[in-house]
């Protein structure tokens, strides 16, 4: 939600009335865009909504007579047009909400064209716009008005699914472009669905989906070379996450393998933070996903416990090395390198455990996996000044990557690993 210039509102009317009455709007905003999931929103909303449309329809009539300022201010009004349209959406008002989703679409069109960002909240808001029409389609059988249990079908959200497993399988294929479109197509006709689930309570299969299509757009909007947005919509599949676990009882067959996809979101999103320079909150991510699967027995969560730590450990020893590289440290900083490697080392030591545990000769994967975690291992012994147990798992790890077809992650491993011999003045092999 929020446009590209959400807190910079035009200023004369906004300074007074005006913009006092946006602040309502704003909050709800918030809560319906997917800044904070339905099921923790104040219960107040409901009861208010008639007094958050009024205030809506009041900021559209006022930002209408800024729209021609220029370009921020197009952008506001077609943020509010939003708002507004799916406060009516929530409030039954279809046609309403269809009206003015459709005139934010063909306002924001003339814009579109000033850069990235400016396309990218265009096709947000024509994909919010296709959710309603499928909605429209899905209830139009009927004249009367259908409630949220009867039309979250089986069948809905099986061709959300189905948009999912099509933006993941471009984003495979190299059409990261087009993959972003998909899956911002899924997650906002997923949201609109949370949405009206929520006046009865959210099903577990909605947060799960609109966990994954915005996990995957995360993952396909860094790969686009956007992690400012790739983290933010992170952000919110790790929500969305948790929102789902929240619904599956402890200890039943369904939570464990949920804990595992949710850790692996948290990992995900974490990577995103660390390479966007976001390191606190890459570390609160990854520490989340350790916690999430501490304990479960379950071979998914304790794969996806290796991945945290393995992820942790090569983040700490990275920070120390290109800290060194970059012209050293600061006294403070050095004091603080002992330890660092220390819980680089420990990580990286148990995760090497885990893979060793889930190794398969079956999957591949599981060898290179090992691998990697093998060599970070013998990395972070060599700077701990322990030669001769970085030595024998870097031997380790050469023999556990020999089978492996060449790949591109192959061929890196064995590119790091030539590397590190060499700095070890051993052959690899």
């Amino acid at each position: 939600m929020g446009g590209l210039g959400q807190g910079c509102w035009p200023l004369t009317e906004m300074t007074s009335s005006g913009r006092i009455m946006t602040e309502p709007l704003r909050d709800f905003v918030d809560a319906v865009g997917g800044v904070k999931p339905a099921e923790e929103a104040d219960p107040g909303h409901g009861p208010a909504m008639p007094g958050l449309t009024a205030t809506a329809e009041y900021t559209v009539d006022t930002l209408r007579r800024y729209h021609n300022d220029g370009p921020l201010e197009v952008t506001e009004l077609a943020t509010a047009l939003r708002a507004l349209s799916r406060l009516q959406f929530v409030g039954n008002e279809i046609e309403a909400a269809n009206h003015n989703i459709s005139e934010a679409i063909s306002l924001y069109a003339s814009v579109a064209s000033l850069g990235p960002n400016y396309r990218k909240f265009l096709r947000d808001i024509e994909a919010e716009r296709d959710s309603l029409d499928e909605y429209v389609r899905i209830t139009s059988s009927s004249s009367e008005s259908v409630p949220a249990s009867d039309w979250t079908t089986p069948e809905l959200l099986a061709d959300h699914v189905a948009r999912i497993d099509r933006g993941i399988a471009l984003s495979r294929e190299g059409d990261l472009s087009r993959a972003q479109e998909v899956l911002t197509m899924a997650a906002s006709a997923l949201d609109l669905l949370r949405l009206q689930e929520s006046a009865e309570g959210i099903s577990a299969d909605v947060l799960r989906h609109l966990a994954r299509a915005r996990w995957r757009l995360a993952m396909v909007q860094n790969l686009n070379g956007d992690p400012v947005r790739a983290l933010q919509t992170g952000l919110l599949a790790v929500q969305s996450g948790r929102g789902w676990l929240r619904t599956l009882p402890p200890g039943t067959d369904q939570h464990a393998p949920a804990t595992a996809e949710v850790a692996v979101m948290a990992t995900d999103a974490a990577e995103i933070a660390l390479g966007a320079g976001q390191d606190e909150v890459g570390t609160e991510l990854i520490q989340e996903a350790v916690s999430l699967c501490r304990g479960v027995s379950h071979p998914a969560a304790r794969r996806a416990l290796a991945t945290a730590l393995h992820n942790h450990a090569n983040a700490l020893v990275s920070a120390v090395l290109s800290k060194a590289q970059s012209g050293g440290f600061t006294e403070p900083e050095a004091a603080r390198v002992p330890a660092q490697l220390r819980a680089a080392h420990t990580d990286a030591l148990e995760a090497v455990a885990l893979r060793r545990e889930s190794r398969s000769h079956e999957d591949a994967v599981t060898w290179h996996e090992l691998a990697n975690s093998l060599l970070l291992l013998s990395i972070a012994s060599a700077l701990q000044d322990q030669r001769e147990a970085a030595v024998a798992l870097l031997t380790e790890a050469f023999d556990e990557a020999r089978p492996l077809a060449p790949s591109p992650a192959v061929n890196a491993f064995r590119s790091r690993a030539a590397a590190h011999a060499g700095r070890l003045n051993v052959t690899g092999s």
